[in-house]
């Protein structure tokens, strides 16, 4: 190691992205993402629209969803800390990186440091398919035959560098000129050039090569985008405001299907046309698979909705407790259901009880449970309950 405080000679040098006023915002909506979506719970609640306070109360109740948005909340803020935190320091002794993030957060840390002697060779590379200058690195590799990778267009000294000056990438811009002239007087390359080693910016190609897409094919990567974003909030949403669900296990079948055909019809729009405006490689799969997903994310409530188009309202049917833990059909008509937690939720619910369940059988063809229904149920059997537990 390397230690700890700032030797002489030594230069801080501070994440890129916490320079930049589009970074900042982009960190900002992945924070506020989740508290937006309880905040427009709470409008709902206090506007009386779709049963707001439902749609509350079953956010905060359900641990899938709050884990979820608590889950996505940390992972923003720890992200945050860290890019206006982290630092990489050179120096005459060699390279020192501190993640930044605090100490209850140190398993998470991947601090490391490299002194200069241990140096034996450096090298500008990139990934193979992605060209864009931002993600050009430089390879060091150490006597003892190990590799450390470092992004010279990360590193910058703020007294020196500002984000205007980085500008030409954030727009996806590759004059080969203007960025070998940045390249040159990044921090990190000088460094590395003043230990001995010789540095070239490799060729990046035309901007259709340089770059995953090209500023003709923005409309088309902002409209999936949107897509994916709206589809995803949708699918929280609605799965708090759904009045009923599913009966038998989601159907995967039509799921996967909608999945395919939004990744598909996306792989499709974003070729169609040809030319600059057509997307190629590991960018378009990567867009088409957001798509996709999102689309199987929204199907998940949406199928509810769609399968009660057209179809008979819910029908009451006779379950029994059954000896094994869960409900099985009393009558003959009554369809069976796939739910081994339901008899959990009914109290005290002992083997042989009866229970009424309000099903609908869709157009799509499958089964799905009235939730209000249910939960009145549930009331029912709780007053029921209490003047037994309570002599």
């Amino acid at each position: 190691s390397l230690g700890g405080a700032l030797l002489p000679g030594e230069t801080v040098l501070h994440n890129r992205a916490a320079l930049g006023r589009s970074q900042q915002l982009a960190m900002a909506a992945a924070f506020a993402l989740p508290l937006l979506l309880l905040a427009g719970a709470v409008l709902a609640m206090l506007a009386g629209f779709a049963r707001g306070q439902e749609l509350v109360e079953k956010i905060v109740s359900d641990p899938i969803q709050l884990s979820f948005l608590a889950f996505a909340a940390a992972i923003a803020v720890v992200q945050w800390i860290q890019v206006s935190r982290e630092r990489l320091i050179v120096g005459p002794a060699g390279l020192r990186y501190a993640s930044g993030l605090p100490v209850w957060l140190a398993p998470l840390s991947r601090s490391w440091s490299l002194a200069a002697d241990r140096i034996r060779d450096a090298s500008v590379v990139r990934p193979a398919g992605l060209a864009a200058p931002v993600l050009v690195r430089i390879e060091l590799e150490t006597a003892g035959g190990g590799r450390r990778r470092v992004q010279p267009f990360k590193w910058v000294d703020p007294a020196h560098h500002h984000a205007a000056d980085f500008e030409l990438l954030e727009k996806l811009r590759t004059d080969p000129g203007a960025v070998a002239r940045l390249f040159d007087d990044l921090p990190l390359v000088g460094w590395v050039r003043a230990r001995g080693f010789a540095l070239s910016l490799p060729p990046l190609g035309t901007e259709a090569e340089g770059n995953p897409f090209t500023r003709a094919q923005e409309p088309r990567i902002a409209l999936a985008l949107f897509f994916v974003g709206a589809a995803f909030v949708y699918s929280l949403v609605d799965m708090a405001l759904i009045s009923e669900t599913y009966a038998a296990g989601a159907p995967m079948a039509l799921l996967l299907a909608g999945g395919l055909g939004g990744g598909g019809l996306a792989w499709w729009l974003l070729a169609a046309g040809g030319g600059e405006r057509a997307m190629q490689g590991v960018a378009r799969c990567g867009v088409a698979a957001l798509v996709g997903g999102a689309a199987m994310a929204a199907l998940y409530p949406g199928l509810v909705r769609i399968n009660r188009i057209g179809a008979p309202d819910p029908q009451p049917h006779l379950y029994r407790h059954g000896p094994e833990g869960r409900l099985a059909p009393a009558t003959a008509d009554a369809p069976p259901i796939d739910l081994p937690d339901l008899v959990g939720m009914l109290p005290g619910s002992e083997p042989g009880d009866l229970h009424e369940l309000w099903i609908r059988r869709g157009s799509l063809g499958f089964d799905q449970i009235d939730i209000a229904a249910l939960d009145a149920w549930i009331e029912r059997l709780a007053q029921a309950e209490a003047p037994r537990s309570n002599p």
